[in-house]
């Protein structure tokens, strides 16, 4: 996540094959950790795929492919 205006990065989350990695850099205020957790609900509705995903991955514009783009992931994780 990118502070306002453009500076530092306050968080990061990264993906592997069974863990998610949130690390929070020292610029991270309280909201960075929500915003980060927003994009592993966002993996999880997508890994799960149930009816919920159908909805947010139209609200979204995922491809039939169904793979997200960093704009769609903080899209998600914004709003």
């Amino acid at each position: 996540m990118m502070a306002p205006g453009g500076g530092s990065m306050r968080g990061q989350i990264a993906f592997g094959d069974a863990e998610a990695i949130v690390t929070l850099f020292q610029s991270a205020d309280l909201s960075t950790f929500v915003h980060e957790s927003g994009h592993f609900f966002l993996e999880a509705l997508r890994l799960i795929n149930t009816d919920e995903w159908a909805s947010v991955a139209e609200y979204l514009g995922v491809g039939p492919d169904g793979v997200l783009t960093v704009e769609q992931h903080e899209k998600f994780a914004t709003e």
